[in-house]
């Protein structure tokens, strides 16, 4: 069997697609990719991409038009979002406030030995004001150090939080970085003169990565750094030791979710809105259909 025509796709790479009415992306970065042309066998017309750009219900142009212009406000939004949540590696008291993924409060039941303090936990370190201490920013690879600290984590989880931290920022940064690619893949299925069945099939694997890698930066977050805080009442003995045979005084630990962490949330939601506009637009027919293909090559030759 002789190898399909494949003029339809060199023409999306190099930006002379005639299919349709022949309108294009303004920029090449958002054509189809060179790599395609390389290995189209293997990177555009292999069983599974097929099987995946011939998905959806919504086919005419209007559809295309009006869902992947909202596919693209949505991953434009959602890339913001995360990015803001990047904002909780920092330490800086005053982004950290901001930014943070989580709030802890202290409020005494018995005298004011906790009044005003309130810390900003981050993904790389805190930040921590009281009113008789001041303002300060503390490091996750400090908590096992700084004198004090074991009035807000048990001194056997001082250091879980500092074992998480590369996971946090690698995690959260790549799931920032993979929503530009989308954006651009966006652009291209807008028209259908370049929309091909990679586009949609890698605009999934990098909805679905993104999602992934925030879900990771979260969960991971929640139970191995959030979680080993202090919340709730926690008994404390004359001594400043929490949990003691013999209570002395108690502090109430009241955690909440910061903007960081919110914001991270709202992403991944618009993402999954994205993901689910990306399936609903099945790519061109004659990305998978070998007889328009080859109409598509008499085409060519009346234009030359």
């Amino acid at each position: 069997m002789s190898a399909p025509p494949r003029k339809w796709l060199m023409d999306r790479i190099t930006g002379d697609s005639k299919y349709g009415d022949r309108e294009r992306p303004s920029g090449p970065c958002c054509w189809v990719p060179p790599m395609v042309g390389w290995c189209p066998g293997l990177l555009e017309e292999n069983g599974c991409c097929k099987m995946i750009g011939q998905m959806g219900a919504y086919s005419d142009e209007g559809s295309r038009f009006y869902l992947m212009h909202l596919g693209f406000m949505l991953n434009l939004i959602s890339m913001l979002l995360i990015a803001f949540a990047c904002l909780a590696l920092s330490d800086d008291f005053d982004i950290l406030s901001k930014a943070s993924f989580g709030k802890l409060t202290l409020s005494d039941e018995v005298g004011d030995l906790a009044a005003g303090t309130v810390m900003h936990v981050g993904l790389r370190s805190v930040s921590l004001s009281k009113d008789d201490v001041g303002i300060m920013v503390i490091n996750f690879d400090q908590f096992c150090e700084v004198d004090g600290f074991d009035a807000f984590v048990n001194n056997s989880d001082c250091d879980s939080c500092q074992s998480m931290a590369p996971n946090f920022a690698i995690s959260t940064m790549l799931a920032a970085v993979l929503v530009l690619p989308a954006l651009f893949i966006n652009v291209s299925r807008l028209y259908s003169g370049y929309d091909v069945n990679c586009s949609k099939f890698y605009s999934g694997v990098l909805s679905l990565a993104c999602v992934g890698l925030a879900l990771n930066t979260m969960i991971t977050y929640k139970i191995l750094c959030g979680d080993k805080f202090y919340q709730g009442v926690v008994p404390f003995g004359v001594d400043g030791d929490a949990f003691p045979q013999k209570e002395s005084f108690y502090v109430n630990y009241d955690w909440q979710w910061g903007w960081g962490i919110i914001f991270l949330i709202a992403g991944v939601v618009l993402k999954l809105f994205e993901l689910l506009i990306n399936c609903c637009i099945p790519t061109p027919s004659i990305t998978r259909e070998r007889k328009e293909q080859d109409t598509y090559e008499q085409i060519q030759d009346w234009d030359d």
